[in-house]
């Protein structure tokens, strides 16, 4: 996630942050961050968001150089942890109960 690297470390350079100040702002460890910063690992859709809400960077900007199908995947949960918020408990658990149906079925 070349994307990703680029704008953690730019954005900790022009803030002049360390990486545990920014994993803190974050809520994050530091070790997670530095993983993403060397590419090692990629956080999930949640975690993207997380970063994207808390330093107020477009989350496109994030994940634009994603293979097409990844990114496409990515837009997918993306949509649905958007609509999240607008569900009731009942609803949501209902979602997940058939998304673990589904998951049974491989």
């Amino acid at each position: 996630m070349e994307k990703l690297r680029n704008v953690l470390l730019r954005y900790r350079q022009l803030n002049n942050l360390t990486q545990q100040e920014l994993a803190d702002r974050l809520g994050i460890s530091r070790n997670n961050l530095a993983n993403w910063e060397l590419g090692r690992t990629t956080p999930t859709i949640e975690v993207f968001t997380l970063i994207s809400n808390k330093l107020g960077i477009d989350i496109k900007l994030l994940i634009d150089d994603v293979d097409s199908n990844e990114k496409e995947l990515n837009n997918t949960k993306l949509a649905l942890y958007n609509q999240l918020g607008e569900l009731t408990e009942e609803q949501a658990q209902e979602i997940l109960n058939y998304i673990n149906y589904i998951k049974s079925k491989k």
